[in-house]
């Protein structure tokens, strides 16, 4: 089964090709999630997820059950979803289940693995073999700002390159925390709709922070 990018994953279900299993692996836990709901999402469509989807903070005592559960049909959908997250929580002897259910999967399953190990070497070669893959690793340069204009975008703002700049030197690398960010700068953009960099300095400063306080200047040190 293919390494792939996300883009040509979403491409494949576009084509209405839903493959037995897919697995999501590295460092970014914020596109591990984002990936695993949209593709949840688009598996289901308007399918009742009650009776059709279930989540698993997979170890060697729940494994056995989510594949039993991956074996079983459908309720009133074409597919049930199955997601398993944290497979780099698995000893060696815990394995052999999956590999037994990769080698014949449920047609009507979608099973969903996870983990936030990016090292390939730690994982069992049946997986790559059975899998398809995308690599969830942080992202970098151009990549990341195109990330960040994007976010910004869709909550109807845009974002100066000053300020762009500003905050990926501020803030650590992993996409929650950039967006926990973003969120905070578009609250106090406001109406402007542009992220300056007046707005990041801004929202440095403490809410109950009156002006003429001594937190204002602290806040202004810290520039």
């Amino acid at each position: 089964m293919p390494r792939v990018l996300a883009a040509a994953l979403w491409k494949r279900l576009a084509q209405g090709q839903i493959d037995p299993c897919y697995f999501f692996f590295g460092e970014e836990t914020y596109l591990i999630q984002e990936y695993s709901t949209t593709l949840m999402k688009r598996i289901l469509g308007t399918a009742p997820r009650d009776f059709n989807c279930d989540v698993f903070s997979v170890d060697s005592d729940t494994l056995e059950n989510a594949l039993s559960i991956a074996r079983t049909l459908p309720m009133m959908a074409t597919h049930r979803v199955v997601v398993l997250h944290g497979l780099q929580q698995l000893r060696k002897a815990d394995w052999p289940p999956l590999e037994r259910y990769l080698e014949h999967p449920s047609t009507s399953t979608a099973l969903i693995c996870s983990s936030s190990v990016s090292d390939a070497k730690k994982f069992p070669s049946f997986l790559w073999q059975h899998t398809v893959t995308v690599e969830c690793n942080r992202f970098e340069g151009p990549k990341l700002h195109d990330w960040v204009t994007h976010t910004v975008a869709q909550r109807g703002y845009r974002i100066t390159p000053e300020a762009l700049q500003v905050l990926l030197y501020e803030q650590e690398p992993d996409l929650q925390t950039i967006k926990q960010e973003i969120e905070k700068l578009c609250t106090y953009a406001g109406d402007t709709l542009e992220i300056t960099l007046d707005e990041s300095r801004r929202s440095r400063i403490p809410r109950d922070c009156n002006p003429s306080s001594r937190c204002l200047m602290l806040s202004e040190r810290a520039r």
